[in-house]
Order: structure tokens, then sequence, then C-alpha cells
């Protein structure tokens, strides 16, 4: 699961309003494909960003735990269902209800960005009111996540230095795979 992290956003400085001039287009954050097949090591053939409105979708081809080898995977991210707080309460809700599962306990302020849902890895949530970077962000984090469970690996939320959807993200980072345009 993704926790809340800082977003650097853009400001537009002028609304065209003043000097009668067009506004500046706002500048989106994306994805880098290349970048995310770098750090994947799968053969990916799809990604479609999430937007506020409409969920995003990764598809690739891989070792997946349940179809066997060479499968084709998809792994569908739901930016509609959930705000922080409703995703926060499920995270609350399913640690209380499995304590065996050992998921730790948020810490005061900490909030819930993302989930996988480690019974259905094909289906990742991010939470509807957060900013268009961070929600690709959490869309990559969620996808390392279900990557991770699909190839047959198990999330270790005590370890969040150590699980996939953190490196998968920091890889994004360090190679640049985030780009504003």
């Amino acid at each position: 699961m993704g926790f809340c992290v800082c977003a650097e956003q853009w400001t537009r400085p002028d609304t065209g309003t003043q000097t009668g001039r067009a506004p500046p287009r706002r500048r989106q954050w994306h994805v880098n494909t290349s970048k995310l097949n770098e750090c994947t090591e799968e053969v990916l053939t799809s990604f479609k960003e999430s937007t506020s409105a409409s969920a995003g979708e990764c598809v690739g081809s891989g070792p997946d735990f349940q179809r066997g080898n060479n499968a084709t995977i998809t792994v569908t991210n739901d930016t509609t269902a959930f705000t922080v707080r409703g995703l926060t309460d499920l995270y609350n809700r399913l640690r209380q209800n499995n304590p065996a599962w050992g998921w730790p306990a948020l810490g005061p302020g900490v909030t819930i960005v993302g989930f996988t849902d480690p019974f259905n890895p094909y289906q990742t949530w991010t939470a509807r009111n957060v900013d268009q970077r961070e929600r690709l962000a959490t869309q990559v984090h969620e996808l390392g996540h279900a990557l991770d469970l699909i190839t047959g690996g198990n999330i270790n939320p005590r370890a969040p230095n150590d699980e996939r959807g953190f490196k998968l993200e920091e890889c994004m980072q360090r190679k640049g795979g985030f780009v504003l345009t």
C-alpha cells in the first residue's frame, strides 16, 4: 500500500485575464513507459495513465503465479472509488480484522493514498482526491505491489523500504520516469 507523500505541484502564474493573452498551457505529469519497462523488467505492451475521472491500466506479459509463464498480465488502477480517508479506513478495517497479516498500525497523521488487494492484485486503487503527480506515482507504486503478488511475491509492510511498490517508484524517480511536460 502507498503512504501519503508530498508531491510537487506546478502553479500557473498568470491566468491570462490580466494581460489579455491566452493563459499558458498547464503542464502535466506523465509516465515515461520506456523507463517503466526498464524498472519492471517486464515486457509491457501498454500503459494507460490514471486520471481523476478514469482508470489506468498496465498490460504486459511474464510469469504469473496463478496463470503460468508468459501470461498476459493486466493491472487496472481505479481512481474513482475511494478518497484518502476511505482508503485509510479500509486499511484500518483490514488490519483489525486480520491480525495474522501483521500489518502495522498507522502513526498519527499517516494516511493511505493507494491500495492493492492481496487477494486480487489485478485491481489496484488510488485515492481520487490526490493531485495528478501523486496519482501517477501511486499508480506506479501500486503496480509494483501488484506485479510482486502476481509473480509470487508477498507484500511486507513491516519493511517498507524493501517492498516492491517502494522499489518500483524509487526506480522511476531515479531514472527520470516521471516527466513534466
